[in-house]
């Protein structure tokens, strides 16, 4: 009985499909000067390790395969050995831990072998190595035009320059996001190679507003994919600075006056960002949902825009967006 259970159960080490190692550094750059480390955020300091075993679509179908898994490890090229921890939104088993200086990272991760081992109570381990030929982090990217990145006409493309390039091997991303929000609304995707600069196309900042942007250069250690398990290893350090528009002849986004006209329509003076689509939106109540009653696009700030009375209903609160 128990051995035709035995032999119909999987053989979960050959589920082990991708084994990845990501060593990440954040820092910040808040003038001219040179980025230096972040500080530590919501208890995580700026420089982390994670790595992950990534399993096989079939062996995530069946959450009872993880009861024939003894454990899973990683032993780097030196010092203890460490654990990994099943995380169903990695797809696998997960190390992350973090350092306070860039130092004690690559002490405790140095180049070398890094063993992998799935501990299966059926098949036994299944042990993979990975060497890692750099334990370093590229020199974290120092923006060259910082004082010009706080003055940024959005109406105009914006090159974003640093030094030193991206390593040949790897390339860079930028992503800028909404200081106030934080929603993202510009990434690059990856540049490849040794790149040095980026450009955030116009209009797509807003004018008067502050950015964070994070720029990041990553150099690839390891990359085999015509294996299975896959190898990827990778480090990279992110700049984050603060990047600042001006009003480029428009100020901050706003309704100057409204005025009732003879022939029963009503005209906004409305201050905006010339060149960028402009909404007029109302409402009977501050609690209901906001309904674009007009758009256009101003070619000047501020903007004259009339609107047919009959738009705005017995009574009307109204806004306006770009």
């Amino acid at each position: 009985m128990w051995l035709a259970f035995a032999l119909t159960l999987p053989a979960l080490g050959q589920d082990v499909v991708a084994i990845t190692l990501f060593r990440t550094g954040e820092f910040l750059q808040a003038d001219a000067g040179s980025p230096v480390p972040a500080p530590a955020s919501d208890g995580e300091d700026p420089f982390s390790i994670l790595s992950v075993m990534e399993m096989s679509g079939e062996f995530l179908s069946d959450p009872d395969n993880l009861i024939f898994v003894r454990g899973v490890t990683l032993q780097p090229p030196t010092g203890a050995l460490r654990a990994m921890d099943f995380f169903d939104l990695f797809g696998g088993f997960v190390l992350f831990d973090t350092f306070t200086s860039q130092s004690a990272l690559e002490s405790a991760y140095r180049a070398g072998n890094y063993q992998y081992t799935f501990g299966s109570l059926i098949v036994g381990d299944q042990v993979y190595r990975m060497p890692v030929p750099d334990a370093s982090f590229p020199e974290a990217p120092h923006i060259v035009n910082f004082a010009a990145a706080q003055n940024v006409d959005p109406s105009q493309s914006f090159t974003l320059e640093w030094s030193p390039a991206a390593p040949e091997q790897g390339g860079a991303t930028v992503e800028v996001f909404d200081a106030e929000t934080g929603e993202q609304v510009y990434d690059s995707d990856t540049l490849v190679g040794a790149v040095s600069s980026a450009e955030i196309p116009a209009n797509i900042l807003r004018p008067g507003r502050i950015y964070e942007v994070e720029v990041t250069v990553t150099r690839l250690d390891v990359f085999e994919d015509g294996t299975i398990p896959s190898f990827y290893a990778s480090a990279a350090s992110m700049t984050l600075l603060p990047l600042k528009t001006g009003s480029d002849g428009g100020g901050e986004l706003s309704i100057q006056s409204i005025i009732l006209e003879p022939g029963g329509e009503v005209q906004l003076i409305i201050e905006c960002q010339p060149g960028v689509p402009l909404e007029i939106q109302r409402v009977d109540a501050l609690s209901a949902v906001w309904q674009t009653i007009q758009s256009e696009t101003p070619s000047s700030s501020p903007a004259v825009v009339v609107v047919p009375l009959a738009s705005f209903g017995d009574r009307s609160f109204l806004r306006v967006s770009q």
